[in-house]
């Protein structure tokens, strides 16, 4: 019977004096991760199905129960558990080699690079906000002359630029309580708003929150804090990357590194 052909996934690079007491990680298809040392590096890994890995990639539709969606959350998983432990740089999905010995050779190569990020990471982390602009209340009684319709329908326009103006002002109000910001418009469009927040402080970005929910409640602006997450949207590692080739829809197709 032919041997399986494996490669090894890479999910995060950390410190190795950090990233200890990681016993019984499992990842994508519940494989055992490992930490793999590289002076003051360790990166987690594990072994991975390379046909399945391939398979995945040509899927032109994805369900909750396929193996790319469960791969996923995996990747995901293992992310957050090592985040529990220390400041960790996450690798983007389908970060794959050939050999340990390519990991290895890869960490050496970028150790400097590796360690620099690291340490802007370090008493950092990031949290998303997403913003809602939800219907505004309209009065109960319609206006019994073309004069009331008129003021009703410019009272109501106003509103609805305030609501928007507020909404898009949140980037700019936050920025004093954060480290740095990306903010991504959502499948809402503009009526929606997600900040991702790079975090030293975050009960102090809960009270200002607090603060401005009331605010925003008036106009009907809605805010929901999550997190902390591994800092996918403040990390760089394009270096470890930099043979990849976007698909057309977006997805980074999933190669072997050697």
């Amino acid at each position: 019977m032919a041997e399986p052909e494996l490669g090894y996934y890479l999910y995060a690079v950390g410190s190795a004096e950090s990233l200890t007491d990681l016993n019984n990680l499992s990842g994508i298809d519940d494989a055992p991760v490992d930490r793999l040392v590289v002076e003051q590096l360790a990166g987690l890994v594990s072994p991975v199905s390379l046909p399945a890995l391939r398979a995945a990639e040509q899927l032109q539709e994805v369900s909750e129960t396929s193996w790319l969606a469960c791969a996923v959350r995996a990747h995901e998983h293992v992310a957050l558990q090592a985040l529990e432990h220390a400041p960790l740089l996450p690798m983007r999905f389908g970060t794959v080699f050939g050999q340990l010995d390519d990991v290895r050779t890869v960490l050496q190569r970028h150790r400097l690079t590796l360690l620099a990020e690291l340490r802007n990471l370090n008493g950092s982390s990031e949290w998303c906000l997403t913003a809602r602009a939800t219907e505004l209340q309209t009065p109960a009684a319609e206006p019994t002359s073309g004069t009331g319709w008129l003021q009703s329908r410019q009272a109501a326009l106003h509103a609805r630029e305030t609501q928007a103006d507020r909404l898009h002002q949140l980037p700019v109000l936050l920025r004093p309580l954060v480290r740095d910001l990306v903010t991504a418009a959502t499948a809402r469009g503009t009526d929606s708003l997600r900040i991702w927040l790079l975090v030293d402080d975050p009960q102090r970005l809960r009270n200002a929150l607090d603060e401005l929910s009331a605010q925003l409640r008036e106009l009907a602006v809605t805010v929901e804090l999550t997190g902390p997450w591994p800092a996918y949207h403040f990390v760089r590692t394009d270096a470890l990357h930099e043979d990849d080739r976007a698909t057309d829809d977006g997805r980074q197709p999933v190669q072997v590194r050697r």
